[in-house]
């Protein structure tokens, strides 16, 4: 929920939090700043300036009501159904085609951000049993529906094993249902329900609760086993049959034998036997028959996939295959042969043209990269290809073609554009339908600027005009400023190294334990909470521990003797990375668009200062945030706070008058989907602003993910920002302290708590010295980071080990951890390297964690702490006398003598 108010409303509430560290976010209009189509309900309890309701009708969802009081009465605004919302019924779009058809024209490019929900990032699928973890996505009637499939659990985010269906608003992405589908093969949808196939049945379920309407078993048997639903039967297929189902109480409607394939369309399912007959059945019973044709004939009981249906445009059905490659077609009605095409001469060998669908375009019938004319079949022209990518299923649209990777083509051009923020997941590809481009994790590794998680995208818009830049509070900074052997930021300096002078305390034990961000245990909760690991990294200076709770949008000063509460500050917003503590200030980015600067003493506002380059909000997992949110931790260096806001380089353009691309290849690339800012820390004016964005590895922020090299703000692989002159850079190598670092690891990876890198096999964990003579770096893991480098052919452990490289890359020493261990955190301390990590449950073997103090010189253990549970990913700090730890449960720890 969020609200908007009028002035004298807002000073009300103002008034009512005096004397507390709330913060406030005020909206002075017009409008909503809500991106469109976002709003399930409204509720206006007053006239506001601009919110009319044409309005409220932008920022409604589809079929969406607001309620407006005038006076004392209530009226309602409902927002229409458009015509062009197109809806996704089974996973593939049309059964077992490599490229899909989708019926939504409401979809356009180049996209923006509607809604965003977690797991973060594709690592949180590690060993999926099929693709990248999910199996299809479908979507009608205002949800989606996703069948996922996680071989390995995640730690983080805590993704059960095994197959489940999860269900989702598609306008906003908020989270309405999941259920367990351990033995799910395939998904449907239409008509108000959700059909599962497993190995045992098909299951009707209520789309809006999960509620089981009815199941019918089905025998075992071999092949494929696609699902489709039409207004008059759930298909299901096998090898060589289909089967099919009243859809109000799964009454079986008949069995066809002998199919070598099908596709749903409307009400009906056409298919073409092994003798090449084609036939449209409705509610299971047969409308027509084309005549056997030997082209398309199939030898009996043999499965082959060079005969396919392509497809229905309009009053047209077409299948294909045979060689040469043929595409015959029939008039939908009566069945009655129309025209036949031959796929050209140099490409009859690539069998992908047999499974390429047939589609509208440029006024025809295209298919095999030509156009038809529908009614003669006589050729118009050339077309795009519909089989998708490399590694992702592509989908053609009335709009545009997508080959599944967020690169498109419209009617007319001759060159896809290349929006690499987006990339679909191996086997889902990308999702068109109810007014939205849906995105899946995925586990490509090839790059690092995938926007992450689950997504819902639509067109760009206008930038909301309005919205509060800049906020001056009445605190002055009055903390004590960092001394030299305090741990100020995230990972404790700009080179984000994790290391330290100071020695770690000898013989550890628990000084004191906070608990500051306890779990609450209710739907919204769990539906709001971002990923396990709620509280940052821990920050030290001048006395105090400093952490931020994400979820709970909170801000916390903890007293380093005792653990006592000295202050806390609430933002409007998720806040996921540390703060930095600098000349008695504390601040930090949110995920309200911003920069927030307090009083280290005190926890009161200084400023605040949006970095975001318009007051856009979305959805992100259950609520509302900026589209550019500032999730990285915040740089000082030279009297000036560097911040960027966004999420990747590639998309969410909106802001800008045109939409910034730039040429690479002779191909058109979106960029600068991102804003970087530089800001006073004494005053809080904007001294320098620009778009960020690369030529083509573009960044990607992530927690922690700025970084400090060679006189630069490094985003990312290939990205940098000029800290003299703001202007961007091209960078062929990652500039780090130690070489080990130079090869495939952007920043971003290495620092970031979400792992975009770092964690694709199995995790990793590293810190570096770029001090004195003793440089080098320390991994800890599965996944060798090292192993091109070091001097070490035999590196691919089976077990988990903590290693020390030297500036040249030589491998200087090598120890084991725990079986099956999961590093956490490391820094360096001085003349030791403290490790914190776990295992998990095994057998009769609980599940532990722990930290580990080795020394420097040779990893040789010097001492093990048991945890009460895991640290959050790199949540370690050490000042004289002091080892501070956050873990999962929301706890801050600090170890000493």
């Amino acid at each position: 929920m969020y609200a908007l108010a009028d002035a004298a409303t807002i000073a009300t509430w103002r008034n009512a939090v005096a004397g507390t560290t709330a913060g406030t976010q005020v909206w002075a209009g017009p409008g909503i700043p809500l991106r469109d189509n976002l709003a399930d309900a409204v509720i206006v309890a007053g006239p506001l300036p601009g919110v009319d309701q044409a309005e409220l009708i932008r920022v409604l969802a589809y079929g969406g009501t607001a309620f407006v009081a005038e006076g004392p009465r209530w009226t309602t605004v409902n927002a229409p159904v458009p015509v062009g919302l197109g809806r996704r019924t089974d996973h593939q779009d049309t059964p077992r085609l490599v490229g899909g058809v989708a019926d939504d024209s409401l979809v356009v490019p180049p996209f923006a951000l509607r809604w965003w929900d977690g797991p973060a990032m594709a690592t949180e699928y590690p060993r999926p049993a099929q693709g990248d973890g999910v199996i299809g996505v479908v979507a009608d009637g205002g949800i989606t529906a996703v069948l996922t499939d996680v071989e390995r659990p995640d730690p983080w985010a805590q993704v059960p094993a095994g197959r489940t269906l999860v269900v989702r608003n598609v306008a906003n992405g908020v989270r309405l249902w999941t259920r367990a589908a351990p033995k799910g093969i395939a998904v449907a949808m239409g008509g108000g329900r959700i059909f599962l196939l497993d190995n045992a049945g098909v299951t009707a379920l209520s789309a809006d609760t999960g509620t089981e309407v009815w199941s019918r078993p089905l025998p075992t048997r071999r092949g494929t086993r696609p699902i489709a639903w039409t207004p008059s039967a759930v298909v299901v297929g096998g090898l060589n049959q289909i089967e099919q189902f009243a859809c109000a109480e799964g009454t079986p409607l008949g069995k066809q034998v002998d199919i070598s394939d099908w596709t749903s369309v409307d009400d009906s399912v056409i298919s073409i036997a092994m003798n090449g007959a084609v036939t449209r059945w409705q509610a299971g019973k047969p409308v027509w028959t084309s005549t056997p044709d030997p082209a398309l004939a199939l030898p009996a009981k043999t499965f082959s996939s060079n005969i396919r249906v392509s497809g229905v445009v309009g009053d047209l059905v077409g299948v294909t295959g045979g060689t040469p490659v043929i595409l015959r077609t029939f008039n939908l009605a009566d069945g009655k042969p129309r025209w036949t095409a031959t796929a050209p001469p140099s490409q009859d060998a690539k069998s992908h043209f047999i499974r390429n669908p047939i589609f509208p375009w440029g006024g025809g019938v295209a298919w095999a990269t030509q156009v038809f004319d529908p009614a003669t079949g006589a050729a118009r022209g050339q077309a795009p290809e519909a089989s998708g990518s490399r590694c992702t299923n592509g989908t053609v649209t009335p709009r545009f073609v997508s080959d599944g990777r967020g690169n498109y083509l419209l009617p007319g051009a001759t060159k896809p554009v290349y929006e690499h923020g987006l990339r679909g997941g191996c086997w889902a590809g990308l999702a068109i339908a109810q007014g939205r481009l849906l995105a899946v994790p995925t586990v490509c590794s090839c790059v690092n600027y995938i926007l992450p998680g689950w997504s819902g995208l639509a067109a760009q818009q206008a930038p909301r005009p309005g919205g509060q830049e800049r906020e001056t509070g009445q605190a002055k900074a009055q903390g004590q400023p960092p001394a030299a052997t305090d741990w100020p930021e995230h990972r404790r300096s700009g080179t984000r190294g994790a290391a330290s002078p100071v020695a770690v305390p000898a013989d550890l034990t628990l000084r004191w334990s906070a608990t500051v961000a306890a779990t609450v245990a209710t739907p919204l909760a769990e539906q709001w909470r971002m990923r396990a690991p709620r509280l940052t990294p821990p920050v030290v200076a001048g006395g105090q521990v400093v952490v931020a709770d994400g979820d709970g949008h909170q801000v916390i000063a903890l007293s380093l003797a005792d653990g006592t509460e000295r202050w806390r500050y609430t933002l409007s917003a998720r806040i996921d990375s540390a703060p930095t503590l600098v000349g008695g200030a504390c601040i930090f980015g949110g995920r309200d668009g911003a920069v927030t600067a307090l009083d280290g003493s005190s926890g009161g506002l200084i400023w605040r200062v949006r970095v975001a380059p318009a007051e856009d909000l979305v959805v992100s997992a259950g609520q509302v945030e900026s589209a550019w949110p500032v999730p990285g931790a915040v740089l000082m260096v030279g009297g000036l706070v560097h911040a960027v806001a966004g999420r990747t380089g590639g998309i969410d353009n909106s802001a800008a008058s045109t939409i910034p691309t730039t040429k690479h290849g002779g191909n058109t690339i979106i960029t600068s989907g991102m804003a970087y800012a530089a800001i006073d820390l004494a005053s809080g004016e904007v001294k320098r602003r620009t778009a960020v964005g690369g030529r083509n590895d573009l960044p990607i922020l992530g927690e922690g993910s700025l970084l400090l090299g060679g006189g630069s703000l490094l985003l990312g692989e290939g990205t940098a920002v000029d800290l003299s002159t703001g202007t961007n850079q091209r960078l062929r190598k990652f500039p780090s302290p130690s070489r080990p670092l130079e090869r495939g690891h952007p920043a971003a990876g290495l620092i970031d708590g979400m792992r975009t890198q770092r964690g694709i096999a199995q995790p990793w964990v590293a810190a570096w010295d770029d001090a004195g003579k003793d440089g080098g770096a320390v991994f800890a893991g599965q996944l060798d980071p090292t192993r091109q480098l070091a001097q070490d052919t035999s590196s691919r452990l089976a077990e988990t080990w903590v290693r020390l490289v030297d500036d040249d890359g030589k491998l200087r020493w090598s120890q084991e951890l725990p079986k099956d261990s999961l590093p956490t955190a490391i820094i360096l301390a001085g003349d030791a390297v403290v490790v914190a990590g776990g295992t998990k449950a095994t057998g009769t073997a609980p599940a532990s964690a722990w930290i580990q103090v080795r020394a420097r010189g040779d990893g040789r253990l010097r001492q093990t702490v048991p945890l009460p549970d895991l640290t959050v990913p790199d949540g370690l700090a050490v000042v004289p006398g002091a080892l501070v730890a956050t873990t999962r449960d929301g706890r801050v720890l600090c170890l000493g003598r």
